[in-house]
């Protein structure tokens, strides 16, 4: 028995058979549902594609900014170690003209503090007393108790003692053992900066 789906396949297809217009506007339809799918799917490509070419271009300018960042920090590196380096030479430069400006003072240690006092006399009697050495104040240029910052109470200041020539300065120094056990000591009068590497290799 036939069903009524039969029948309508049956209709179908003799329409279908016997209608070629209907047949052709049909296929003219899915010929252009066809061309639009195809045509989207390309647009569809193309937007794809340009996005990964752009999403490649920002790739390679990040990569070009990392390379330019890389190569700018390489150099700042090398500038900043140059400037230390220069720096530190100044700083070197800098002690070697102060410490050759007092190529000419030693500092006498332990000379009793009197108010009042003439340094320039302390340090003339001392020369010629303790060392047996013949010393004028005009071998002198100046003198003065030093005002050092870590100041200890139970010890007199030091006196800093600028002679008038190298020359009577070294033979001044040159003797200087001869005052051990009095209480009295010389030294040399270095910069802060050869002072504390002083310090540390005793």
């Amino acid at each position: 028995m036939a069903t009524e789906g039969d029948d309508i396949k049956s209709h179908l297809f003799k329409l279908f058979s016997t209608d070629q217009d209907l047949i052709s506007k049909i296929a003219e339809a899915l010929s252009s549902i066809f061309v639009d799918l195809v045509i989207k799917s390309e647009e569809f490509i193309n937007v794809v594609t340009e996005k990964l070419v752009k999403d490649e271009n920002i790739i390679e300018s990040v990569k070009c900014l990392q390379d330019k960042y890389s190569e700018l920090n390489a150099k700042l590196e090398k500038l900043v170690a140059d400037l230390e380096n220069n720096q530190l030479k100044q700083i070197d430069e800098l002690d070697s003209i102060n410490q050759y400006g007092r190529r000419n003072c030693i500092l006498i240690h332990g000379a009793a503090e009197v108010k009042g006092e003439d340094t320039d006399n302390i340090a003339v009697n001392l020369f010629n007393t303790k060392l047996n050495i013949p010393i004028n104040k005009s071998d002198l240029d100046r003198s003065h108790r030093l005002n050092t910052k870590k100041r200890n109470q139970s010890r007199p200041q030091p006196i800093i003692v600028k002679f008038s020539s190298y020359n009577k300065r070294a033979e001044v120094f040159k003797v200087k053992r001869r005052l051990k056990g009095c209480g009295v000591s010389l030294s040399e009068s270095l910069t802060a900066q050869r002072q504390q590497l002083l310090d540390i290799i005793q």
